[in-house]
């Protein structure tokens, strides 16, 4: 059923880290790869408004949607702990989490509909946009590998060794501070 839902349906995917959901379903099949484009990311949207801070679900949930959005985690971690299971191991007919994902959807959705519009207020869309497509890339290089010049990267890091060095003196110089 979720799959055939996640397939055929044609309007914007709102993720908390889509790097690793849409990994997972694209993994166990549940999804075919979808263009980026058409995915939203409140972690995304949430460094790019408040760079400082915890990001984590629940943590924004807690602080912007509702004041309780942390208990649920308490109540699975006691329930799962009371059955002696783990992550991998739940039921799928287990209630406690099943109350505590859908929450995860909705309060996934509750953020983006702060966040989307306080990016356009603020002008930051085309900064979010830019995240979600090195969010992409980053995934396809974690699922494909990548190629590395060795030499190359090498030679740039001596580089950048000298440049840190040269700048700690300078700063040392003018300013008396050590930044080390």
């Amino acid at each position: 059923l979720a799959e055939q839902a996640l397939n055929t349906y044609e309007g914007r995917i709102v993720c908390h880290n889509s790097k690793y959901d849409m990994h997972v379903l694209q993994r166990n099949r549940a999804m075919q790869p979808r263009v980026w484009y058409e995915v939203d990311d409140t972690l995304l949207m949430a460094h790019v408004l408040r760079p400082t801070g915890a990001h984590g679900l629940k943590q924004l949930a807690k602080r912007l949607v509702d004041p309780h959005a942390d208990m649920a985690q308490g109540q699975l971690d006691t329930a799962m702990e009371r059955q002696g299971g783990t992550y991998a191991t739940v039921p799928v007919d287990f209630p406690v989490y099943w109350a505590y994902g859908g929450l995860d959807a909705v309060y996934t959705a509750r953020l983006w509909e702060q966040f989307v519009p306080e990016l356009q207020a603020r002008g930051l869309t085309s900064v979010y946009h830019l995240d979600l497509c090195v969010q992409e890339l980053l995934t396809r290089m974690e699922e494909r590998g990548c190629l590395t010049d060795i030499p190359y990267a090498e030679e740039q890091y001596e580089i950048f060794t000298r440049w840190c060095t040269e700048t700690a003196r300078w700063v040392q110089d003018n300013y008396g501070v050590s930044p080390t």
